[in-house]
């Protein structure tokens, strides 16, 4: 896995027609706010990754590309354990907006008063053919299909602490949930290591 400095150079280079986003706790874009946003929040909500975004339980609707981003890539904490389910409050969503400099004030909502979050558990029977090629003795489902091709078009996800950076890559092998690939980022022409975290999704956590 790729160390911290190298992985923030990495994804610093994208330049300003690259699509990342960063939802960053402190420095001056932090007091950007969000304008004629509205967010509605799912009743109930299906996560593979070990941690839920706020995109993952609500449709965001924002003035921006931008904002709606960063919206997206606040961090709700830990997902449950595969099977169980966590009850996110809308007074927790908006605590982590606070904390992630944003104002609930700007934000309209609507929806449940609570979204249930479901950890989704990844089944294995049988051995997958890229992890007999890799050497990884995973065991699969005989009618499992992998979350992301070869050549698929991909979301990046980086989590570092208090911040979340996205990008869009090409995948350059298939994986399933949990499978280490290698995705060649589009904007930087970088290939890079994550861990698939569901359809069309690679995470990286550092």
């Amino acid at each position: 896995m790729i160390g911290v400095a190298l992985a923030i150079s990495l994804l610093i280079t994208a330049g300003t027609d690259s699509l990342w986003t960063a939802e960053v706790s402190a420095g001056r874009d932090a007091r950007a706010r969000a304008s004629s946003v509205r967010m509605v929040l799912k009743p109930e909500a299906a996560v593979t990754s070990d941690t839920v975004c706020l995109g993952d339980i609500a449709e965001i609707r924002s003035a921006t590309l931008a904002g709606k981003a960063r919206l997206e890539a606040v961090t709700l904490g830990p997902a449950p354990l595969p099977g169980q389910t966590r009850p996110i409050s809308l007074g927790y969503i908006k605590m982590r907006l606070r904390h992630a400099m944003l104002s609930p004030k700007e934000i309209s909502f609507s929806g449940p008063d609570t979204v249930h979050v479901q950890r989704q558990a990844v089944a294995r029977a049988s051995i997958a053919p890229e992890a007999e090629e890799a050497g990884d003795q995973q065991l699969r489902l005989p009618d499992a299909k992998p979350l992301i091709c070869r050549g698929d078009v991909v979301k990046v996800v980086l989590e570092l602490q208090t911040i979340c950076l996205r990008a869009t890559a090409q995948a350059l092998r298939s994986g399933y949930a949990g499978d280490i690939v290698s995705v060649r980022i589009q904007a930087t022409n970088k290939v890079i290591e994550g861990t698939v975290a569901g359809p069309n999704t690679v995470r990286i956590t550092l």
